[in-house]
């Protein structure tokens, strides 16, 4: 419950791509307290896994601050360590039914956030149909799928997997809200993970200078880099725009 309020009151005062990569902070708390209360231990590659993570939340931090969000990043940093204790909790009940938990904490949720259900105005029958579709599909499914894949993978493994949720929810939110992410949201989810490894760092081609953008005043554009190869946490991997990956 308290992983679901927080993060929808950090979306309230910061933007979508922050609220959901900074909420992604989450691997460091599982590895430390899977360690303690399940004896799942993180290996090397774990951690390089998540030094990744963090530096890429170093860079989006950066620019979160500077742009004044910092009450709604440090909201999104708080459901991050509660979705950590959650995964951790739910792979405890790996033997168990750890859906009858996920639907508690939602009701636990939805009776929170109560009080300001009833003071928003009605929704007009649009609203409705999305909220039932994000109910059933966006949350009820996914957990429900999340709770099965928990019994078979660590808690660490079941943390990091979802990244590519914070990859792509820039994406989505830009075709379907137009809000663009800054240039430093885009730095920090172009590196590529696949399998605890960083394959590689694409830099951006296209630089904005219009309107609110003027990332030309603090970035060069990265046309032209290929064949290039740079130091990310003691790996050298490759850097350039014309970088394709497959991960198996």
């Amino acid at each position: 419950a308290l992983c679901t309020v927080l993060f929808c009151w950090a979306t309230t005062l910061t933007t979508a791509a922050n609220a959901i990569l900074i909420q992604y902070t989450a691997p460091v708390w599982v590895a430390l307290l899977g360690a303690r209360f399940l004896g799942e231990r993180a290996s090397r590659l774990d951690w390089l896994a998540i030094a990744v993570i963090l530096g890429g939340m170093a860079i989006f931090l950066q620019d979160g601050l500077a742009s004044g969000h910092l009450a709604g990043d440090l909201l999104a940093l708080l459901s991050g360590l509660s979705f950590g204790a959650t995964v951790v909790a739910l792979r405890r009940q790996k033997d168990g039914s750890p859906v009858e938990s996920i639907i508690l904490g939602n009701i636990l949720a939805g009776l929170i956030c109560l009080p300001w259900i009833l003071r928003a105005p009605p929704l007009p029958a649009g609203g409705w149909v999305a909220l039932v579709a994000l109910g059933t599909v966006q949350l009820g499914l996914s957990y429900w799928l999340y709770a099965r894949a928990i019994r078979h993978v660590t808690a660490l493994e079941a943390v990091l997997i979802p990244i590519i949720e914070p990859l792509l929810n820039p994406l989505w939110v830009l075709l379907f809200m137009g809000e663009a992410p800054s240039g430093l949201a885009l730095l920090g989810g172009a590196v590529v993970i696949a399998g605890g490894q960083v394959l590689g760092v694409i830099p951006k081609s296209f630089l904005p200078n219009y309107r609110e953008f003027y990332e030309k005043r603090h970035f060069a554009h990265g046309r032209g880099c290929t064949d290039l190869w740079i130091a990310v946490a003691g790996e050298e991997v490759p850097f350039g725009t014309d970088l394709v990956f497959a991960a198996a």
